[in-house]
């Protein structure tokens, strides 16, 4: 039996709710987990993640969240039903001129900081990015119909973070593995939230997984399980080496959204807490390996 749905109790006001939910409205939770993730995943690899390769990736990040917040926050206006979309549409302007402080000041640093190869495959994804959330913001319904949000987000945002960890070395195959695992607990991490958000989401007529497969709340407990447990044999095999405690970290991360499933998180602070999910253990991996 599936435990409650995500998200179902009212905000709390409490210090830490307010940590959360200011983390998610500024599109800061985000670029957190990737710059952890990036590190660990980069250690899997056998290599350092240099400063400048992690603050560009969490400079990407911030800019492919906001904008896609920016978009989303003009076309539903008064309809937003999440406190992050309500800011981007209450105050486009400033957000908007950070957004190009931040865009500018990135490609000057990505043309001089990165390697080449580490350059070329970034602009490829921005690529990707831009333009699905230029199809989105275009035709919203149907292309999160005909390619679900939370796939493609997931995808593209372990991807990025893969480019960034791994630079212009080649990763082994243990690697390449450790990072499709992630790609997929990044996914899980979507459909928790879309699960969570899923009666805002169909009363200002939005399109997501939770709206679209009622069966997604039932199946998400086991698959997240699922995931873990393949996590905990893989760090088994791998046993004693860095790609075994990010397997580990992925582990404890699946085990931790499960753990979110079946509580009785506010809304508000739902996307916030579900990145600390994935962040944390990999940051305690980090601390201590």
């Amino acid at each position: 039996m599936s435990g409650p749905a995500i998200g179902h109790a009212q905000p709390r006001s409490g210090p830490a709710a307010r940590l959360l939910l200011a983390l998610n409205v500024a599109s800061l939770d985000a670029p957190l987990v990737a710059v952890v993730w990036a590190a660990l995943l980069a250690r899997a690899a056998g290599r350092r993640a240099e400063p400048a390769e992690l603050a560009l990736l969490a400079a990407g990040v911030w800019l492919g969240y906001a904008a896609d917040r920016l978009l989303d926050g003009r076309r539903l206006g008064a309809r937003a039903a999440t406190a992050r979309h309500r800011a981007a549409a209450r105050h486009p302007l400033a957000i908007g001129s950070l957004w190009l402080v931040v865009l500018v000041a990135a490609m000057v640093a990505a043309w001089t900081q990165l390697a080449p190869q580490v350059l070329q495959r970034g602009i490829a994804l921005a690529a990707l990015v831009a333009a699905y959330t230029l199809a989105v913001a275009l035709w919203p319904g149907q292309v999160r119909r005909l390619i679900p949000r939370e796939l493609v987000v997931g995808a593209l945002f372990a991807a990025g973070t893969s480019v960034f960890a791994f630079g212009a070395t080649l990763p082994s195959a243990s690697a390449l593995l450790l990072a499709s695992g992630f790609t997929a607990l990044c996914v899980v991490d979507c459909a928790a939230v879309a699960l969570g958000e899923a009666a805002g989401d169909r009363a200002a007529g939005e399109v997501s997984w939770a709206t679209e497969w009622p069966g997604l709340a039932s199946a998400f407990a086991p698959v997240a399980a699922s995931l873990g447990f393949v996590a905990l044999l893989a760090a088994t095999l791998a046993s004693g080496s860095a790609v075994a405690t990010g397997w580990l970290a992925l582990a404890a991360a699946a085990a931790g959204l499960v753990a979110l499933h079946r509580s009785n998180r506010p809304i508000s602070t739902l996307p916030t807490a579900a990145d600390l999910c994935l962040c944390v253990p990999a940051a305690l991996a980090l601390l201590l390996s």
